[in-house]
């Protein structure tokens, strides 16, 4: 009998034991680390991660941590990505035109003469267009989910007003990539290659008269302080796109419910440059005592400014077939995507009611 209790108390420890042990395993909380190049006022850093976190913590019941890293601490932004393909980062917010030649197909998203009237529409267009055109450029990490800053406009100081295609020609412009620089240059302006951050400087100093750039600038940068004057509505000129990607083997070493979980966008991303644009616009508007001029072009005018980078176009459907890509099916795909959404989304939503105020 004696015998009997002892096992009996034995089997009873190790159930107990067992039973802390799997206890445990589930109240263990993941921490993910993740790399951005947004500071804390960023909007992005403000409005679209509080959501993020709130989804992961309660699509996981708690076993998921976000762990932000912000203003390029782990990994500097041209960096991000392959700081999470070595693991220095479980997942970066990766800024894909920041590496030119990287992500060959991507980077076709942002190409000059691709009209995008808004935020929303051009990060609908890539999340779509990516799940057809599965580009392998991508197959190192896990792709989270996408969104864009959609659109920018010519923003240029009083005088300077762009009213048409012929009045752009040698204007001093300001363009913040490489590509945006050599697309208004093929339209005939005067333009520099100037990191954003610095356009400041320029604008104060009356070295350049403006630039090509999206309008939540004016806010976020203060560049209402020596521009803003006129606004000029081009959405087909100005993009650039962001991927959230994570670590392979850290992302198959998941549970397919938190895998899941990672992958659900927070509602306010794909618009959320829409609505940065808009608060830079109505506080430039504030400043200037309303005093903005607002220009819509006519379509003949489009159609110039289309057909002078239409060059670049045609040089990236080269450039992909040289790479071994089917480049004219990468193109129209975006083409026929961007038309399908801009169909139902009117050009510069954030500007409408400055425009008919």
């Amino acid at each position: 009998m004696r015998k009997v209790n002892v096992v009996v108390s034995m089997l009873l420890s190790l159930v107990l034991a067992v039973g802390v042990s799997v206890a445990g395993a589930k109240d263990k909380v993941v921490e993910l680390s993740v790399s951005t190049m947004w500071g804390p006022k960023m909007g992005w850093m403000a409005q679209v991660v509080p959501e993020w976190q709130r989804i992961i913590k309660e699509e996981t019941n708690g076993q998921v941590e976000l762990v932000i890293y912000g203003g390029q601490t782990l990994t500097k932004a041209p960096e991000a990505y392959q700081g999470v393909v070595n693991s220095i980062s479980d997942i970066a917010v990766v800024g894909f035109p920041l590496t030119p030649g990287a992500f060959p197909v991507v980077e076709t998203f942002c190409m000059p003469g691709i009209q995008y009237n808004s935020a929303y529409v051009s990060s609908k267009v890539l999340e779509e267009g990516l799940k057809i055109l599965k580009p392998a450029e991508l197959a190192d990490t896990e792709l989270l989910w996408t969104f864009t800053t959609g659109p920018g406009e010519f923003i240029t100081k009083k005088g300077y007003a762009v009213t048409s295609f012929e009045s752009i020609q040698g204007m001093e412009l300001a363009a913040n990539s490489g590509t945006k620089e050599k697309a208004l240059n093929l339209i005939g302006a005067s333009a520099s290659f100037i990191p954003t951050p610095e356009w400041l400087e320029y604008l104060k100093n009356d070295i350049v008269k403006g630039g090509l750039i999206a309008g939540e600038v004016l806010d976020g940068f203060n560049q209402r302080e020596y521009n803003g004057d006129n606004v000029t509505v081009v959405p087909y000129l100005f993009l650039s796109n962001f991927g959230v990607v994570m670590n392979k083997q850290k992302f198959n070493s998941l549970s397919p419910d938190i895998q899941k979980a990672l992958k659900i966008m927070p509602e306010n991303a794909p618009a959320l440059w829409d609505a940065l644009n808009k608060k830079g616009y109505e506080v430039n508007e504030k400043q200037k005592n309303g005093k903005v001029n607002y220009i819509i072009l006519p379509e003949e005018e489009h159609a110039k400014f289309k057909a002078a980078v239409k060059p670049m176009i045609d040089e990236r459907i080269k450039y992909l077939n040289g790479l071994g890509l089917d480049g004219q099916f990468v193109m129209d795909t975006i083409m026929q995507l961007a038309d399908k959404y801009n169909a139902d989304n009117p050009a510069a939503p954030y500007l409408t009611d400055l425009i008919n105020k």
